[in-house]
């Protein structure tokens, strides 16, 4: 009986050792029903989020999503009429409009704007003039006569 139990054995551990090879070698894909399942690669992505403020003040490209982890993305702001872009706060600082961005973990970054300034090289509105409602009066000379040269 102890060998029938020893044979049994030594034939479980050789059967378990050939279809642990077996599924080792095959090709991908092709792994019998019996063979253990292929561990998923699965990718990792990490999310951006972006906000404007003010609200309707401008746009961000891209503005929200999911990125591959170590993607570099590049961010643009773009102002609407009425305002100009300010700065970059949050997971990214900067003041240039344009800002990269390592995806290395989730990001949320607010993009700034602010009220333009006046554009000082406009031209001017002409000057409004008071008008005068009262009679012209004639000139008169206050100065006193002067006598003729060489009298």
């Amino acid at each position: 009986m102890k060998k029938i139990l020893l044979l049994i054995g030594l034939f479980s551990v050789l059967m378990v050792g050939c279809t642990k090879k077996t599924a080792e070698n095959a090709a991908p894909g092709t792994e019998g029903a019996n063979a253990p399942a292929a561990a998923a690669t699965d990718k990792v992505t990490f999310l951006l989020n972006v906000v404007v403020e003010p609200e309707g003040a401008g746009a961000v490209t891209p503005a929200n999503g999911a990125f591959d982890k170590g993607a570099a993305i590049e961010l643009s702001a773009t102002a609407n009429t009425g305002f100009a872009f300010d700065r970059f706060e949050g997971d990214v600082v900067g003041t240039t409009n344009m800002v990269q961005v390592v995806m290395d973990n989730n990001k949320n970054i607010r993009a700034i704007f602010k009220a333009a300034a006046a554009d000082t090289n406009a031209p001017a509105a002409a000057p409004q003039t008071a008008t005068d409602t009262a009679a012209p009066q004639p000139a008169t000379d206050t100065a006193a006569p002067q006598p003729a040269a060489g009298t």
